[in-house]
């Protein structure tokens, strides 16, 4: 053994082998480091390796079996020991053995210190334990003090155009509805509330309203110290009520410190209608359909009034706008979306008409553009919207669907960390939009803690749990795929399941080694088709599952033909979630790059 050894010393096998080892190791994780930004296939790392491997074992044998020498490469055998050049040789190894090593710790610091501090931190540890955002207010549910039951909806209505007004402040950081209505009557201190929402004050009021005449109170506290920023208290008539909500505004803003332009004030400082009665109705109409979380019954009733409010006011370009953004938001993925898009499309531009600066409406032509594949005129009205109102939630969110949805992936995560610094704690999507973009990145450990994290706030998020069971599928953890995937068959019982997700679940299934629940649910997918279309993007998700790319082929073929909106399922084919070898072949690759017009 010990003349062996001694042998592979003096051919340098070993100091040839640990050159090698060190250069493939700085290789895997170059290729690691660039194969998302580069778009490169998933199997790519892993081809690397085997080539490397396979390479490791001929560099030792070549050097064990040849030497170089000034004449050439020689059979080791042939060159006399008297005339080896094996210690000059493996001086100079050592030599570059060194300087590799100096190479790796130098990658090893970059990659730890430096690019560390560019990434993602979305684990829900470090979300909690996010910095206090400048300039940052909460601006808790108003108290109703209302004698009449049936007014109640003038405090909630209230309290959402405050925050409407605030997030026209670029300088402000403003936390969402459904972020602080959780802590109506919770109990916590100021600061206690201020702590969990990273802000630096919080305000409270309460609203009376009797007889054509309201009751504000308001006061703005320091998180830090619990004191009095400011406070006020307006009696006034109805009619002046917009005068209230932009001293507010601007108050607020003040105690802050926070600069905001002439433009801003301006845009707070505007009178939306002239009646009172008009006003009312679009309050009444902001309290019962909070968009994301609206029922069918609570839509229509926003809707009427919405429409009540126009036939009072024909110039309420606010209510048309807001019209126009319950019908765009809640007509995606619907069968029916075209009909809804009409509306939609019809409401927001006669909103534009009377004011074009309304984020809304923007937002709204946004989401109607997106969902007829007009990729380059929704990218326009998107930008108009986020430039108009950059702190708004809803301008956020749907900018942040069609950023994902187009692979703008580096601008869909900034823009989804932005939404859950201002919707830290809501039960509306923050997280969960953070977790898909996350996943389209195929950053499946962050995805599947902003999913748990969405999870804390709304247990019954079928879809949250969902994606984790499609992500623990996609990484081979099947007992934790299929537990999560069973949980969600049983809350989608209750919720309408989707074909789109019915789709997704089967392929997760598939993956997951369950192929009977895979066929069990492409079966219903068969079901649903005998009471109604199902969208060609979900079927070709189902032939994925069951290996037909031809089938696959063809539907993906007709839903780009038909515009198809079908978010979850084609924007999966798209970003090729499951990365499937088979995707990314050349004729594959041209059909997926037309998805979504982009």
């Amino acid at each position: 053994m010990g003349s062996i050894w001694g042998e592979l010393r003096r051919r340098n096998v070993a100091k040839v082998g640990a050159a090698y080892a060190i250069v493939s190791w700085l290789l895997v994780e170059i290729i690691v480091s660039i194969e998302a930004p580069l778009n490169l296939p998933d199997w790519t790392d892993t081809l690397v390796i085997v080539l490397l491997a396979v390479g490791f074992v001929v560099a030792l044998f070549f050097a064990w079996a040849y030497e170089l020498t000034p004449e050439g490469v020689k059979r080791t055998k042939s060159v006399p020991l008297s005339e080896s050049i094996t210690k000059v040789t493996g001086r100079k190894l050592d030599f570059v053995i060194i300087g590799l090593l100096v190479l790796a710790v130098g990658f090893m610091f970059v990659d730890n210190y430096v690019r560390q501090g560019e990434r993602p931190a979305e684990t829900a540890t470090m979300i909690a334990e996010a910095e206090v955002l400048p300039n940052s207010v909460a601006v808790l549910p108003f108290e109703n003090l209302s004698p009449n039951a049936d007014d109640a909806y003038f405090a909630a209505g209230l309290h959402d155009e405050v925050l409407n007004q605030l997030a026209k402040l670029s300088s402000l950081s403003v936390i969402s509805r459904t972020s602080v209505s959780r802590y109506a009557d919770s109990g916590l201190s100021i600061p206690e509330i201020a702590r969990e929402l990273n802000v630096q004050a919080v305000m409270e009021g309460t609203v009376r309203y009797a007889d054509g005449r309201v009751r504000i109170t308001t006061q703005l506290i320091d998180a830090e110290t619990d004191e009095h920023l400011w406070s006020d208290t307006y009696d006034r008539e109805f009619a002046d009520i917009f005068a209230i909500e932009s001293d507010i505004a601007t108050s607020i803003a003040n105690a802050l410190e926070a600069e905001f332009s002439d433009e801003e004030q301006e845009s707070i400082e505007q009178v939306p209608t002239s009646s009172p009665e008009a006003y009312a109705l679009y309050l009444r109409a902001l309290s019962t359909a909070p968009l994301v979380v609206t029922t069918p019954s609570e839509l229509a009733l926003a809707i009427s009034d919405l429409d009540r409010a126009t036939e009072l006011d024909p110039e309420f370009a606010r209510a048309y706008a807001y019209k126009a953004l319950l019908l765009s938001n809640r007509g995606r993925g619907r069968p029916d979306v075209d009909a809804w898009a009409t509306i939609a499309e019809d409401a927001a531009r006669h909103a534009l008409e009377i004011d074009p600066d309304l984020a809304w409406a923007h937002v709204a032509l946004g989401d109607v553009h997106h969902s007829n594949w007009r990729a380059g005129d929704a990218q326009a009205a998107f930008e108009l919207a986020y430039r108009l109102n950059p702190n708004d939630i809803h301008v956020l969110g749907s900018f942040t669907f069609f950023k994902r949805d187009t692979a703008q992936l580096q601008d869909a995560l900034s823009q989804a960390r932005r939404l859950v610094e201002l919707d830290p704690t809501g039960q509306l999507y923050s997280h969960y939009l953070l977790g898909l973009v996350q996943f389209s990145a195929r950053d499946y450990e962050t995805a599947v803690a902003s999913f748990r994290r969405s999870l804390e706030f709304n247990p019954g998020s079928a879809n949250a749990l969902m994606h984790i069971g499609r992500i623990e599928a996609a990484q081979g953890n099947r007992a934790e795929a299929i537990t999560a995937l069973q949980t969600a068959e049983q809350l989608f019982q209750g919720q309408n399941f989707p074909p789109g997700w019915v789709a997704l679940t089967a392929h997760a299934y598939a993956q997951a080694g369950r192929a009977d629940d895979a066929r069990r649910l492409i079966a219903e997918l068969e079901r649903r088709e005998q009471a109604g279309p199902v969208n060609h993007g979900d079927w070709a998700v189902a032939a994925i599952t069951i290996g037909d790319y031809e089938e696959a082929t063809r539907r993906v073929g007709l839903a780009i033909d038909a515009r198809e909106l079908s978010p979850g399922p084609l924007q999966t084919i798209k970003m090729n979630l499951y990365r499937d070898p088979v995707l990314d072949e050349p004729h594959w690759q041209g059909l997926r790059a037309q998805i979504f017009g982009l």
